[in-house]
């Protein structure tokens, strides 16, 4: 429950994200020589990159608060995964993993070959000692080790972490940035980056200005761009100012709010599904709610078509059920998400109300009439949210089911929702990289009042499985069950962009786990 309060506590500071869409960038071909004797203009591009940081606070890849310099330390830092487009794990420092049959215990072997900045070799010690910072609370990635039981170094290339329970895809929780042994975690602004990545730190350059050169030690071959320059904003207006006048090559809509801001100029635009799910929070407790069929029919009369293309400008992809449409686990075939007023009415008949002649819905429940009339709580302070909720109204009293918007401040808004005090609400959650949705839906405790066995089995099933086929079709079964029961209505994952300047030619894709992917395969034209 306290991931869940974190997660509503993040839902007027979450940024806008841009729509999915196919990547715009182009090949990694060479442009074809011009020919001989051509008046064309040749213009110099030098073989670097400048990217850009604001809010400064510490290098240190683990403690840093700042979104900026998080993302630049992805030049000089690696995890032991990352993922991909689909959410698939892909090995960085980790070569090998096993997992215990029941799920809790994964035992992996480490690469052998990577050295970091100053020459030394990475192993098993470098790992427990960035776990080991994690599990002290001295990092921003407590969550991700929270329900680590123990860890263990095996030999120099082998470690193996025990977890207090299963859960599905527990190895992408190992997203996290490795440091070096016994790396100073307090050194603040004098902190000097040491990492195993692409490219290592050079320091100060200028009065705001800091390089990393390509590190000629790196496994996998010396990287392309040979600089890549960070530029510090004294603030996120001037950081803005400094991108729209072209000072920046690079940056990412985890920084910049697409929803207010359109890049101008020949920017690239690459888009990946983020693992921010908006949804309408449905109490089941609720006597004119307690019944599945309602809620479906609900579900049924919201047109999550328009809310994404006209509400939120196309930066998010329509679901009907709560699974990211990006990954591999997800199987739905449906791809139109408009509102279907004949299913609903089937349902709400089905569940005993009836049409009324001057308008509404009725039925007799003990003798007494009940209406249905809802109250649909959001937060005020978040207009894409407030216009969500203004178009759910809309179509609800448009097919017969009264409903009122009832806009709060943040803190009312969510005391509202803690306590059980709201009848529908529109919500967003961040769902970690395993894609668990227990927090949500655990019959130990939820915010929709829901519990079925059915779920709790599914999800203990999901955890303790690693192979891929088994996992799709439990993640299929889950879906179905809660497409069934609509504990709460799932509306659209929001989408996440990287933006880039024409300088770039090839450029890797961003996912959630990473958004500067393959730093060492990136070129300049």
């Amino acid at each position: 429950m306290k991931r869940i309060v974190s997660c509503l506590a993040a839902l007027a500071l979450l940024m806008g994200i841009c729509s999915c869409s196919t990547a715009l960038f182009p090949g990694t071909a060479d442009k074809p020589d011009e020919p001989s004797g051509s008046t064309a203009d040749k213009v110099e591009v030098t073989n670097d990159i400048s990217i850009g940081m604001y809010d400064f606070d510490t290098f240190n890849p683990l403690v840093t608060k700042s979104q900026t310099v998080k993302e630049a330390m992805e030049f000089i830092y690696e995890p032991l995964f990352t993922l991909d487009t689909q959410q698939m794990v892909v090995p960085v420092l980790a070569k090998e993993m096993t997992v215990s049959a029941d799920g809790t215990t994964i035992e992996l072997t480490l690469k052998d070959n990577v050295r970091w900045h100053d020459g030394d070799m990475f192993n098993a010690y470098d790992v427990a000692y960035t776990i080991k910072q994690i599990r002290n609370g001295l990092t921003t990635y407590g969550s991700n080790l929270k329900n680590l039981a123990d860890y263990r170094i095996l030999d120099d290339y082998k470690i193996s972490l025990t977890f207090n329970w299963s859960a599905p895809n527990l190895i992408t929780l190992l997203t996290f940035p490795i440091v070096k042994y016994q790396t100073n975690m307090y050194q603040g602004d004098s902190y000097n980056p040491i990492g195993t990545g692409a490219f290592k730190f050079d320091g100060k350059i200028g009065t705001d200005r800091y390089r990393m050169s390509a590190f000629d030690g790196y496994r996998d071959g010396r990287a392309k761009l040979d600089y890549v320059y960070i530029d510090a904003a004294p603030s996120a207006e001037a950081y803005l100012k400094m991108y729209g006048t072209g000072q920046f090559d690079v940056a990412t809509s985890d920084v910049i709010n697409l929803a207010e801001y359109t890049p101008k100029g020949s920017v690239l635009i690459n888009n990946y599904i983020s693992n921010n799910l908006a949804f309408v929070g449905c109490n089941n407790a609720n006597e004119k709610l307690s019944g599945s069929m309602t809620r479906r029919a609900l579900s049924k009369l919201i047109d999550r078509d328009y809310i994404v293309s006209s509400v939120i400008y196309s930066r998010g992809q329509a679901v009907e059920v709560p699974i990211n449409p990006s990954t591999w686990l997800y199987t739905e075939e449906e791809k139109e998400f408009s509102i279907d007023a004949s299913a609903a009415y089937e349902l709400l008949e089905a569940d005993g109300w009836q049409s009324e002649a001057a308008g509404g819905f009725t039925r007799d429940v003990n003798g007494q009439t009940q209406r249905l009339s809802l109250t649909i709580l959001v937060n005020s302070d978040n207009a894409e949210r407030v216009r969500i909720a203004e178009k759910m109204r809309k179509d609800f009293n448009e097919y017969g089911v009264s409903a009122v918007v009832e806009q709060l401040p943040y803190e009312q808004y969510t005391q509202r929702i803690t306590s059980g005090q709201y009848e529908l609400f529109v919500g967003e959650y961040k769902l970690d990289p395993t894609l668990d949705l227990t927090p949500l839906l655990s019959s130990s405790g939820n915010y929709f009042a829901y519990g079925n066995e059915q779920v709790d089995t599914v999800i203990g099933q999901m955890g303790m499985t690693t192979d891929e086929e088994n996992l799709k079709i439990l993640f299929a079964q889950f879906a179905q069950v809660l497409k069934e029961d609509m504990p709460f209505i799932p509306l659209y994952y929001a989408t996440g962009s990287m933006m880039c300047s024409a300088k770039i030619k090839a450029i890797a894709n961003p996912s959630c786990a990473m958004a500067y992917n393959e730093v060492s395969k990136w070129a300049v034209k």
